[in-house]
């Protein structure tokens, strides 16, 4: 009796214990199995909605960074986010986000995105490709508008006559605009140049200039005007002092080369090395602080322009 008791007690502990634990197994399995869907459900429904800010802060969590595709997911959503930002601003980076967009294999990639980041980049290429045009379009319409309006300055029918019929007035000005292109290769024209210059300083009371053109003149230059130099500069002061002001203008001018001979920015560059380069500092930073990182646009002239991410320089576009 007590060993009939004692089975049946046995089996029905057994059946218990099977029924009991079969529903706890089944939710870990499920668990399991779902593993970063939730997440990826979410960002995928970022993405549809266009909300890239949303999503790209939440890729940077880490119970996001286990979905499926991370890298490219991420890589897609951070270029999205900086191109939608970029176009309210009016001012759009593109090498920087086409280089986030070159970072996903597209022929290895098979992602639930793979069509809509395919898209992107087309049209994004696209886009790059009509600012780049209408942008150096406008520059050759600019550059060839001023070649038209030297080109009536300084057409001339005889430009020898209008030099000695300038100089015969004393007609400095018109000298001096005679010789402007001539004085790069043809030394005679450029002593003469900066003669002119420095009589035309002179009229208009700017002495400082007045003195760096007559020091660009050699005390011992022989030509065909040295002797009309060389006694307008001995009226101002003595040969001595005309030699040692040649000589700090020498010293200046090493400097000044030494300077523009430095190399240009490149990337990898850190900021420092950047403001050390022929470039040196730039006239503007634009700079943008995101959760992950700093990145910058710094401004110069001529339409030239450094990204940095972090202090590191990863683009340059002139």
């Amino acid at each position: 009796m007590i060993r009939r008791f004692t089975l049946s007690l046995f089996f029905s502990c057994l059946i218990l214990i099977v029924v009991g634990c079969s529903p706890n197994q089944a939710v870990d399995e499920k668990q399991a199995t779902g593993s970063g869907t939730l997440e990826q459900e979410t960002i995928l429904g970022l993405v549809t909605s266009d909300n890239w800010e949303e999503a790209k802060l939440k890729l940077l969590k880490p119970e996001f960074k286990n979905i499926e595709d991370y890298n490219e997911i991420l890589a897609y959503v951070d270029a999205r986010n900086d191109y939608e930002n970029e176009k309210v601003s009016g001012k759009i980076s593109y090498e920087p986000i086409v280089m986030k967009l070159n970072s996903i294999d597209l022929d290895t990639y098979d992602g639930k995105l793979k069509e809509e980041i395919t898209a992107f980049k087309g049209e994004l290429n696209d886009e790059k490709n009509e600012y780049y045009e209408s942008f150096y379009a406008k520059k050759r319409e600019e550059g060839e508008q001023k070649q038209k309006e030297l080109d009536k300055i300084y057409k001339r029918v005889s430009e020898e006559d209008k030099l000695k019929e300038s100089l015969k007035n004393k007609d400095y000005n018109e000298i001096a605009s005679l010789l402007v292109r001539k004085m790069d290769y043809d030394v005679e024209s450029k002593m003469l140049y900066y003669f002119a210059m420095s009589e035309v300083s002179r009229k208009e009371g700017d002495s400082d200039m007045m003195m760096y053109y007559l020091q660009s003149i050699p005390i011992a230059y022989e030509g065909e005007f040295s002797d009309l130099f060389l006694k307008t500069k001995l009226k101002i002061q003595s040969k001595d002092k005309w030699i040692e002001a040649e000589r700090d203008m020498v010293r200046h001018r090493a400097e000044v080369e030494k300077m523009f001979s430095r190399v240009p920015p490149a990337i990898g560059m850190t900021a420092s090395e950047v403001r050390e380069s022929s470039w040196g500092g730039p006239d503007k930073i634009n700079k943008t602080t995101y959760e992950f990182g700093v990145h910058e646009q710094w401004v110069y002239s001529n339409y030239r322009y450094v990204y940095l991410e972090e202090g590191i320089v990863i683009t340059i576009q002139e």
